[in-house]
């Protein structure tokens, strides 16, 4: 997909920032890099959700492998809740889970990358 000129400038400007945040791409394949670069000039959330959180950057290309995630979302977040010793702790994982599940419903939205 091809984004418009007005919106080309922004994505570059954004995969820059990136780029700053993290210079092994090594993980991203060219087309997954491609797509970022369309994703983060549509989606503000998706660009703070990978800056802020390394782990879910060096996890989103492998997470885009599957075309579904619901399947195992309770057992994921209980696996995740368990370390949790204080409330605390409990929302740290929850808002971290949120964004991370949330970035890649919009990912695969803006590219209309649905198999179902």
């Amino acid at each position: 997909m091809q984004l418009p000129a007005e919106l080309q400038q922004s994505a570059q400007q954004a995969f820059t920032q990136l780029q700053e945040t993290y210079s092994d791409f090594s993980q991203w394949s060219e087309q997954q890099q491609a797509q970022l670069k369309q994703v983060v000039a549509m989606s503000q959330f998706v660009k703070d959700a990978l800056q802020k959180d390394e782990a879910l950057f060096q996890s989103f290309p492998e997470m885009l492998t599957h075309t579904s995630r619901e399947e195992h979302y309770r057992d994921r977040l209980a696996s995740e809740l368990e370390s949790c010793a204080v409330e605390a702790d409990g929302h740290r994982v929850l808002r971290r889970f949120r964004n991370r599940e949330m970035a890649y419903i919009a990912w695969r939205d803006f590219l209309n990358d649905w198999t179902r």
